[in-house]
């Protein structure tokens, strides 16, 4: 069977394929760098750390293969994943008791990619603390945070050669924000720009597999919307059988962050490690520069196989997130999250 023009191209070129690599990785950090600086609310600042449960026991490195229909908080462009349809919820539990509740629903359609992912924050009555006076003055406040994020996306390489071991996606997201606490209402709107890649390689019962992503949160600078730049790497080694299905998947991905503001206190870098067998049960390990300092998560997955509930299939996360002694005390936090998956 021949191929087409440029199936060749992407398949035997590899000058094409680090054009394509520098594309993703550049073409939306060269606006960041012209740009200045922003103020980030208070509904961003949660944003920016709970993307989803695998990403927060992976210590938010998952950037190159974020997955599920939350992904969307963290990458308007994510990987294709083969699934027609996915709906998700998700819970998080954090300092102070405070409670994040995940809803999230994706579809892809041949090469295009559209999903809605939303984040919400409510608690009862708070005691205002701050480093200078952890003890607080007696004052209180109630938050009721939330965002709402719309994205839409193309796999460009499945257009220019349908078949190759390239994806590269490139799509934007549509963020909305509201926050109320003292009295106060504030909203504001924003717009993400991304773009990732994956290429695979493959050899005799095993697969190395290349994911690169890069994203640009506000590009607009809207007043209380995260704003930063990221990029993420990751390699993986899948080993498989004979009949084809994957026994182990390795996965490494790092996250290289910059919120270019004054103060690096939500920067950092990031890095994860996830170990899957049978594609069923997944452990996952992170440290995450950004909060307080540095912090160190673990959390486990498990995927329901699929043959025993087609045509829906259940993936459940768990993870624990464990800040050390700081501001807040000694902290240790569960997340749980369940998606859903309908091949129709």
């Amino acid at each position: 069977m021949s191929l087409s023009p440029g199936d060749s191209l992407l398949r035997h070129s590899h000058l094409l394929q680090i054009l394509f690599c520098a594309l993703c990785l550049c073409g939306t950090a060269a606006p960041a760098r012209a740009a200045g600086f922003a103020q980030v609310g208070t509904t961003s600042t949660w944003d920016h750390i709970f993307a989803g449960v695998r990403a927060e026991s992976m210590g938010q490195a998952e950037l190159a293969v974020s997955q599920g229909p939350m992904s969307i908080l963290d990458n308007p462009a994510p990987l294709p994943e083969g699934r027609p349809v996915q709906a998700g919820y998700g819970h998080l539990g954090y300092i102070g008791e405070l409670d994040f509740h995940q809803y999230g629903v994706a579809a892809e359609m041949g090469a295009f990619r559209i999903g809605w992912a939303r984040l919400d924050l409510r608690s009862d009555s708070k005691l205002i603390r701050t480093g200078y006076n952890p003890s607080g003055t007696g004052e209180t406040f109630k938050m009721d945070d939330r965002v709402n994020v719309f994205a839409a996306g193309m796999n460009v390489a499945r257009l220019l050669a349908p078949g190759s071991d390239w994806d590269w996606t490139v799509g934007a997201a549509y963020r909305h924000h509201r926050y109320a606490r003292l009295g106060e209402v504030r909203q504001g709107d924003g717009v993400d720009i991304g773009s990732s890649a994956r290429y695979q390689y493959r050899l005799p019962n095993t697969r190395w597999i290349a994911s690169a992503a890069g994203v640009m949160r506000n590009v607009g600078d809207s007043d209380m919307l995260p704003y930063d730049t990221r990029l993420g790497l990751a390699v993986s080694c899948v080993v498989t059988g004979e009949q084809g299905h994957d026994l182990m998947a390795l996965t490494f991905a790092y996250v290289l962050d910059d919120d270019r503001r004054d103060s690096a206190y939500f920067g950092g870098r990031r890095l994860g490690i996830e170990l899957t067998l049978l594609a069923v049960l997944s452990f996952r390990v992170g440290h995450d520069e950004q909060m307080f300092g540095g912090s160190s998560q673990y959390g486990i997955g498990l995927a329901v196989p699929r043959q025993w509930l087609e045509p829906v299939g259940i993936v459940i996360d768990w993870g624990s997130m464990g800040m050390g002694d700081n501001l807040f005390g000694e902290t240790s936090r569960s997340m749980i999250a369940v998606t859903g998956i309908l091949d129709l």
